[in-house]
This record gives C-alpha cells, structure tokens and sequence, in this order.
C-alpha cells in the first residue's frame, strides 16, 4: 500500500510540474502576441499564430490538471484550491487564446475583399459586426476558478488574466455598440448634414463651423455634396430667431 501512495505522489507530482511548465510557456507566448496589436497587425491576423500556440500550450495543461493523478488532490484542503485555480485558469487561458485567434481569422478572410458597392459595404460591416460580438460572448463565458487563499504566483495569474480579458472586452463592446451606430445609419437613405470646424476660432465644443456640406447616404453608397464655406448658404433674414441675449450682442 506504501509504494501504492509513493507511486500516486510521484505520478500527481510529476503531472503538476509538466502542467505548470505548460501554463508559463502558454503565458508567454500569450504576451508574445500582446505586442502585434497595431491595426495593421490585427488586419493582418499577425497574433494567430501565438495565440494557436498559447491555446494548444493551456490546452495541455488543463489536460494534466483533469488527470486522474490529481482528482482526489483537488478535494485536499489548500492544496486542492490551487489545483482548482490552475485548471480554471488553464481553461480561460485556452479558451480566450481560441476565441481571439479565431476572431482575427475570421476578420482577415473577411477584409482580403475590399467591396465598392454600396450594399456590399454594409454586409461586410456586418459580418465584421458578428464576429466581434461572437468573440465578445466567448470571453464573457470566460470561468477563472477561486480568487482566494490562492498562493502568490497564482493569484497573481488570476487577476492579470481577468484585467487583460475584461479589457478586451470592453474594447469589444464599444466596438460593437459604435458599429451597429454606423450600421443604422448606412442602411437605408438618410441625408446627414456635415460641419468643418475651426479649433482656432473657439466656441462651446471643437469650433466654430466654418465650412459646410450634405452626406447623401443610400444603403451603403456616399455621395457627399461638397463641402463649401457657410457664407455660400445665405439665411433669410427672420429664419432663425437667436435668443433676446444673443440678439443683443451680436445683432
């Protein structure tokens, strides 16, 4: 029975080194691709292939931590808690690897076209639309394990990763939020009317308006008008009634 339990610590103990050897090579190569975040990068899917990487490198060891060596291990007191934490982060780690490598893959087949009609235009944007929120919806379902009586090095993983992913996230979100807004004005006809503004002559926001154009907008096609200075569209006198105080001053 001795050399039972000698043999079920060596094989537990031998799987937890390969597994946290797996989790710091993964984590590496995740902050490998961290630094090709340039537009250009991401139009590229330059990081795929460190995420492909990092994922396989956290799949292995989520793979180690579920191995029958370590279950019992995971019900220890303290012990079992780093156990838990490691396998969850392991998991999110390869699931947040999957999903972004997958994002960018899909965006960069999606851009390789590079659409001139209109309609086109606006089935492109949403398709970039659903990729993104496709994205956004995986590292929301993102799972990271106990947060507490954590030893340092994990704790430490825990929270880096969860600050990274819920940037991400946020990034995400005001992307699609700000698309869909571009979406809903694409679609359709609408005539928007466009101000240039000159930060050298300041007034309540950016500038005074100085210039002067009409965005013509027709399921996706733009035709703009010109832009012209707004001394070229005289008002009748009497079209617009400034308040008592403003008519004062500026007549």
């Amino acid at each position: 029975m001795f050399v039972l339990l000698i043999a079920w610590a060596a094989w537990a103990g031998d799987n937890a080194v390969r597994a946290r050897h797996d989790l710091l090579i993964g984590k590496s190569l995740a902050e490998a691709a961290r630094t090709e975040t340039s537009p250009s990068d991401l139009e590229q899917a330059l990081p795929v292939g460190q995420l492909q990487a990092a994922s396989a490198q956290f799949h292995a060891a989520r793979k180690l931590l579920d191995s029958p060596s370590l279950f019992l291990v995971r019900y220890f007191p303290v012990v079992g808690r780093q156990v838990e934490s490691a396998r969850a982060l392991a998991g999110a780690g390869a699931e947040a690897a999957d999903a972004t490598a997958s994002g960018l893959t899909a965006g960069h087949q999606l851009l390789v076209s590079r659409p001139t009609a209109g309609p086109a235009r606006v089935a492109q944007l949403q398709q970039a639309l659903a990729i993104a929120a496709q994205v956004d919806t995986r590292l929301k379902g993102l799972h990271y394990g106990p947060r507490v009586g954590l030893l340092s090095q994990l704790a430490t993983a825990h929270n880096e990763l969860q600050r990274d992913v819920t940037q991400v996230v946020d990034s995400l979100d005001k992307t699609v939020a700000s698309g869909q807004s571009l979406l809903d004005l694409l679609r359709g006809q609408h005539r928007v009317l466009l101000m240039a503004t000159n930060n050298a002559e300041m007034r309540a926001g950016s500038g005074i308006p100085l210039e002067l154009g009409v965005l013509e907008i027709n399921n996706g096609a733009l035709v703009l008008d010109g832009i012209q200075s707004v001394n070229s569209y005289p008002v009748p006198a009497g079209a617009v009634k400034p308040p008592p105080d403003l008519a004062a001053r500026w007549g």
